[in-house]
């Protein structure tokens, strides 16, 4: 037997002879770097809770991987006269092509792009940084850097996911930025309210920017 649990509010979570799945479908502009337009894999567990939690990672890791992808596919102009080596899949995207990005969000400056960069200078995880409050952005030290723990509104990967990341460049510009615009303990407020960590909204944010 194999049953859909979406009747219990979880995304992508179904149930087949007792053991929780993942299903879900690639989306269409990233699905030319899969083999099939559907995932669905076993998430080894017969556990609810389990397959939930184990469920949103997943989630969580594939928002983030597709968000990478949707930036190594920007329209950049004049891309063809920016030398590069040969690239194969999932190679940084070059620094002159990264410059131009960041250009672009610097002058767009509002939340999404703030977002975007926080990410692509320190290595974010998206939903670490949509999660972030304003007590964790250290603005007056001598090297500024973000305080990346665990809240009740948004739980880290691992233990050793706490950490403390410089901010410079874009990201330093980002930080301030954001604090500035923040009128909420929340750095983003548009995707975190101190219950939950909208994650998913922020992803859908910056794809749509992307797309």
């Amino acid at each position: 037997m194999y049953r859909l649990m979406y009747n219990s509010g979880v995304r992508y979570v179904s149930n087949r002879n007792g053991v929780y799945y993942y299903t879900r479908r690639v989306p269409y502009d990233v699905n030319k770097h899969y083999a099939s337009d559907r995932l669905s894999f076993s998430l080894k567990t017969k556990s609810y809770a389990s397959a939930v939690r184990a469920a949103q990672s997943v989630t969580q890791r594939l928002e983030d991987y597709w968000l990478g992808l949707r930036l190594q596919q920007m329209d950049i102009p004049a891309i063809h006269l920016v030398k590069t080596d040969d690239v194969t899949r999932h190679k940084p995207i070059p620094n002159d092509v990264l410059k131009q990005i960041q250009q672009r969000y610097m002058e767009a400056n509002d939340d999404p792009r703030w977002l975007v960069a926080l990410i692509g200078d320190t290595g974010m995880r998206l939903s670490e940084a949509a999660g972030l409050a304003i007590e964790d952005i250290l603005l007056n030290e001598e090297i500024p850097y973000v305080d990346i723990k665990q809240h009740p509104w948004r739980r880290l990967k691992t233990s050793s996911s706490q950490r403390k990341l410089p901010l410079v460049g874009c990201s330093l510009w980002a930080a301030q930025q954001a604090v500035n615009a923040s009128t909420s303990p929340y750095l983003f407020p548009s995707y975190c309210d101190g219950v939950t960590t909208h994650s998913n909204s922020a992803s859908a944010a910056l794809n749509k920017w992307l797309k």
